[in-house]
């Protein structure tokens, strides 16, 4: 996955309904994902980073692709 580059933050954080039904996945805590959406912008590794900067670790990796990590260039 690349890193996206936007220099506004609301257009990343988009609200309306259709938008966000097109970027649920399974497993994912609806109720929450719509209050709170948390958008991911890039990956490394075995870890996603979202819009507010924070790490999060791709549990799921495995489930649906191999568990290499991300942005393995000499991969891809």
């Amino acid at each position: 996955m690349n890193t996206a580059t936007t220099t506004d933050s609301a257009a990343v954080q988009r609200q309306d309904a259709a938008w966000l039904e097109a970027h649920w996945m399974p497993f994912t805590a609806n109720r929450q994902f719509k209050r709170d959406p948390r958008i991911i912008t890039g990956a490394q590794g075995a870890y996603f980073t979202d819009s507010e900067g924070r790490k999060i670790f791709d549990g799921l990796s495995g489930l649906w692709c191999t568990g290499l990590g991300h942005g393995r260039r000499e991969i891809a």
